[in-house]
């Protein structure tokens, strides 16, 4: 019973950040959340151990406890995470944005929404899509099952994403849509995404197809 422990832990951050609200999804009071930031006794302490190995590993308790959609029923719900509207790494991406609302899918910036808002926004998510990188890892949060698509900002495989798709058994289509750089290396950037013959020919699976004269037109007007 989770209101007869305190949980206790170490870090920057401070106790009013959403990410903490996560645990009351769990059923954790907030009031049993405490932040240690002096020297501090217990009477007794309880360490888990690990339930993740990043990239490679997870316990079946980390699925449980983190996956809180997983058995949830699957509505017809169709969500797209975007990162055109951010100054950051990617650029070029508005052509996929275009793409997945001309198709109905929802356009959702997932950074003006707390943690335990991106798990209710996925709840009833069917289909799923976003940039690989950190955006796609919300699918974590994808109730088992959901089709998912991955616009891949670089020639790499993410192990993490990888290990998130084994846990959900997520239906999941990658899509190679960027310039290949030697250069760019798995974190970095910069990520430069373009309409690669790729995503032409995983476009034309849509009822809304992309006018192939029209996008390249607008791509270079953007970039230059």
């Amino acid at each position: 019973n989770p209101k007869e422990f305190l949980f206790v832990y170490i870090s920057r951050l401070n106790q009013e950040s959403h990410l903490l609200e996560i645990f009351t999804l769990l059923g954790i009071p907030k009031e049993n959340i405490i932040k240690i930031e002096t020297p501090t006794k217990f009477e007794k302490i309880i360490v888990p151990e690990p339930s993740l190995r990043l990239n490679d590993y997870y316990h079946e308790d980390f699925r449980k406890s983190v996956a809180v959609n997983y058995k949830q029923n699957k509505k017809n719900k169709k969500i797209f995470f975007t990162r055109s509207n951010k100054n950051g790494r990617s650029f070029g991406q508005f052509f996929i944005d275009k793409l997945m609302f001309n198709n109905g899918y929802e356009i959702i910036n997932a950074e003006k929404f707390s943690l335990v808002e991106i798990c209710k926004i996925l709840q009833n998510c069917s289909h799923f899509a976003s940039t690989s990188g950190t955006n796609m890892s919300n699918s974590i949060f994808l109730p088992k099952g959901s089709k998912v698509i991955c616009f891949n900002r670089s020639s790499h495989l993410h192990p993490l994403q990888l290990m998130i798709d084994k846990m959900l058994e997520l239906d999941i289509e990658y899509v190679d849509c960027h310039f290949k750089s030697k250069r760019i290396n798995f974190s970095s950037g910069p990520y430069f995404f373009w309409p690669s013959k790729t995503f032409l020919s995983f476009s034309s699976k849509f009822p809304k197809k992309v006018n192939n004269l029209s996008l390249f037109a607008r791509y270079f007007l953007v970039i230059i």
